[in-house]
């Protein structure tokens, strides 16, 4: 199978997540959307060894999934990778124990998946994982969609203004994405975006913080700082 590049290959919609601690049997899952836009997802479930989360970066020609496993004995944080854009396989599955205390038992596997979903009352992960064709896989149900509070961001760029109305829980860059589902906005899409900033401010916002996180108005104004080109 040919490496898998979710920039030139709209095949896969997303990755499902699934991890298991076979040592406190507690579980949960995550669905992570390949859209070009950087995010990070908490991984839900109380288990006693591990606070997990799940970091996806991007770039135009890169990607990759990252775990952060934070042992809850030692303190101690460890950063996994679970895939990048050089991916061969649907699926795929690590084990891990903390490497500086022993601590805890953790299976975390993936398989990518052809349409998007929205995880509502799945079955609970058991604790047979990992395995390359679980069935818990394949039984995600859609989620229903909550009525959410929204606010209104100005893009600049080149003098112009684009306005999206969008919901608080967004971070920056999926503000940005989607305004370029516009048919109009077509000249947005091939821009390489650095960072972000509001304007008159010139720290970077954070990628990964929502809207309502970064503390931001309605028709508070974003500019960008593109990628420099490269002539090699």
């Amino acid at each position: 199978m040919n490496r898998i590049n979710i920039n030139n290959n709209p095949k896969y919609k997303g990755a499902l997540i699934q991890f298991f601690c076979t040592e406190c049997n507690n579980g949960g899952e995550s669905f992570i959307e390949f859209n070009n836009i950087p995010k990070v997802k908490p991984g839900n479930c109380n288990c006693n060894h591990f606070d997990i989360k799940f970091l996806f970066s991007t770039e135009k020609y890169s990607m990759k999934l990252t775990c952060s496993l934070n042992c809850k004995l030692c303190k101690n944080n460890d950063m996994l990778e679970l895939f990048n854009e050089k991916t061969k396989n649907e699926s795929g599955f690590i084990n891990y124990k903390c490497k500086f205390c022993k601590n805890g038992s953790l299976a975390v596997e993936y398989l990518f998946l052809t349409e998007e979903i929205n995880l509502n009352d799945m079955p609970p992960v058991q604790p047979n994982i990992p395995s390359q064709n679980n069935p818990n896989m394949i039984k995600a149900e859609q989620k229903k969609i909550v009525e959410e509070k929204k606010i209104t961001l100005i893009f600049e760029h080149d003098g112009k203004k684009y306005e999206i109305k969008i919901p608080e829980k967004m971070t920056i860059p999926a503000a940005f994405h989607e305004l370029c589902l516009d048919k109009n906005n077509k000249k947005l899409v091939d821009l390489d975006i650095k960072n972000y900033f509001k304007k008159g401010n010139q720290n970077p916002l954070p990628k990964y913080k929502s809207i309502k996180a970064l503390n931001l108005k309605d028709k508070d104004t974003i500019t960008f700082e593109l990628m420099i080109k490269r002539s090699w």
